[in-house]
């Protein structure tokens, strides 16, 4: 694939890593956000202020955001995409953009996220979650057999995603600090839900 109109592959990968660190910062978030909800009777109390309709919404949509933002990290390559899955196919390809980001500290990181990236892209939750993404929430369409999967693994490997996000960033010093190790999405969540708590 070639670069960008004006942008060398490196810059690609670089603006790519950008918005990655944007994706991660908002799985964690959504993923705190959506925990957060079912825990400490946030439910029950939305449910006796005649909000339990609204919650609902806010839920779905925040599940759908969430697979979405997922899941777009491993879409098929397009020209003019910036997804993860393009900044590691564009890092294994251009020997001259791998050696700019392989450099001093970068180096460790670079190996750190190709061998993240493998197992996440390695992982048996992404066809499930790429499957619920395709029948019930980007589209609608008759699923196959293939069992949804549960919000615990949706969860789960969100993190496991965003972890890879955190480092293609931290690779290419779009981020001087790891993203998914940050508290302040859970703080935020729990400030978010404070009203309901009591």
């Amino acid at each position: 694939m070639n670069a960008m109109p004006g942008l060398s592959n490196a810059e690609k990968i670089r603006k790519i890593a950008d918005q990655a660190l944007q994706d991660a910062l908002q799985i964690v978030q959504l993923v705190e956000l959506l925990r957060g909800q079912n825990s400490r009777g946030i439910n029950t109390r939305i449910s006796k202020a005649g909000g339990s309709q609204a919650a609902i919404v806010v839920r779905n949509a925040m599940i759908a955001y969430l697979t979405v933002l997922v899941t777009r990290a491993y879409s098929k390559r397009w020209n003019g995409d910036l997804h993860c899955l393009e900044a590691a196919e564009l890092l294994k390809s251009d020997k001259s953009a791998r050696g700019i980001y392989q450099t001093g500290e970068g180096g460790k990181l670079l190996a750190q996220f190709e061998a993240h990236w493998a197992k996440c892209t390695a992982d048996s939750r992404l066809e499930r979650i790429k499957h619920f993404r395709d029948k019930f929430t980007a589209h609608l369409g008759e699923p196959k057999d293939i069992p949804e999967p549960e919000y615990r693994e949706l969860f789960a490997f969100g993190i496991a995603t965003a972890q890879a996000l955190d480092l293609l960033a931290l690779t290419t010093k779009a981020s001087i600090r790891s993203a998914t190790g940050n508290n302040q999405a859970l703080f935020s969540a729990e400030a978010f839900w404070k009203p309901w708590t009591g």
